[in-house]
């Protein structure tokens, strides 16, 4: 994902991120806006998985010159490698969140299977609820994550984030934010995004292009 931000920053050069999740945020959203465009016309199957890592790890290769973790101090990094491994057991629980198997799971798998399907919801209305969440979720269900533990991925980004803008009062969040670990729930990108949205805005942030 920080791969596929770097890529971003070289094909859109108004976007200048100087944080490294920052860069991850911009790179999400450039894979799932592609994914979400492929859909219309092909299924988002394994292939399609494999292409977005190559890309991921090109972007990496081609842009290693900028590849930069200043913004990390040696007592973030501690901070952040026991928020990884505390994010990562409490997502590793049985799925709790009722619309996981009843809406979730569906999902993604009718995007996997076939991609967009014109008129699926005349079947089920739940079906035609696909978010741009759970295409983010579809591109990795194959070989990185089977079990849609996405929004594990999504927190450890934030608390990066936390650290590296120095926002410790979304430290208060995060026992809220722990309950979506367990399934793709968009609901937790729709909270993070708008609690960094409001962060940039509060801190005057000049970067109009990033948000």
């Amino acid at each position: 994902l920080y791969g596929w931000g770097l890529l971003a920053e070289r094909i859109l050069p108004e976007i200048k991120v100087s944080f490294i999740s920052g860069t991850i945020f911009t790179g999400v959203c450039l894979a799932t806006t592609l994914a979400a465009f492929s859909a219309f016309f092909l299924p988002i199957n394994i292939y399609s998985e494999v292409l977005i890592i190559a890309a991921g790890f090109t972007g990496l290769f081609l842009n290693r010159s900028k590849i930069s973790l200043q913004s990390l101090e040696r007592q973030n990094l501690k901070i952040l490698s026991v928020g990884t491994l505390l994010i990562s057991f409490l997502a590793s629980f049985y799925p709790y969140i009722l619309d996981h198997f009843g809406y979730y799971i569906p999902t993604v798998q009718w995007l996997n299977n076939f991609g967009y399907i014109k008129g699926l919801s005349n079947l089920d209305l739940t079906l035609g609820q696909a978010s741009f969440w759970h295409i983010f979720q579809s591109i990795f269900s194959h070989i990185s994550d089977p079990f849609l533990r996405i929004n594990a991925v999504l927190l450890i980004i934030f608390l990066l984030y936390i650290l590296e803008k120095k926002s410790w009062l979304f430290l208060l969040f995060l026992p809220l934010l722990l309950l979506f670990s367990q399934s793709p729930s968009p609901d937790l990108a729709v909270m993070i995004l708008s609690l960094i949205a409001v962060n940039e805005i509060l801190l005057k942030s000049k970067n109009i292009t990033f948000l």
